[in-house]
C-alpha cells in the first residue's frame, strides 16, 4: 500500500497465538518497502533499456521476465515464455 507522501509499506495482519496456542489476538506489521519498490522500479528501467534481447532468469533458471527486443526478435509473448 502507498502512504500519503508516495512511500511504499507492506502491511500484515497476523493471528497472536497465546502460550497455550488458542488465538488471543492480532499482530499487525507495518514494513517500509519503499527502497525495495524503486530499485524494482530502476532495474526494469534498465532491463527496458538494454538494445540487445534480454531474458532475465529466476533462481531456479526459468525465465522471470524479458525486455521487449527479446520478445520481438523471437516473435514470442510474454505468456509463452514465462515460468519455462
Amino acid at each position: 500500500m502507498q502512504g500519503p507522501k508516495g512511500s511504499w509499506f507492506s502491511f500484515r495482519a497476523l493471528p497472536y497465538r497465546a502460550p497455550d496456542n488458542k488465538i488471543d489476538g492480532a499482530m499487525l506489521m507495518m514494513l517500509d518497502i519503499d527502497v525495495l519498490k524503486h530499485s524494482r522500479n530502476y532495474v526494469e528501467a534498465v532491463v527496458e533499456a538494454v538494445r540487445q534481447p534480454l531474458v532475465v532468469p529466476s533462481t531456479d533458471l526459468r525465465i522471470s521476465g524479458a525486455n521487449r527486443t527479446f520478445y520481438e526478435t523471437l516473435k514470442v509473448t510474454k505468456e509463452e515464455i514465462e515460468n519455462r
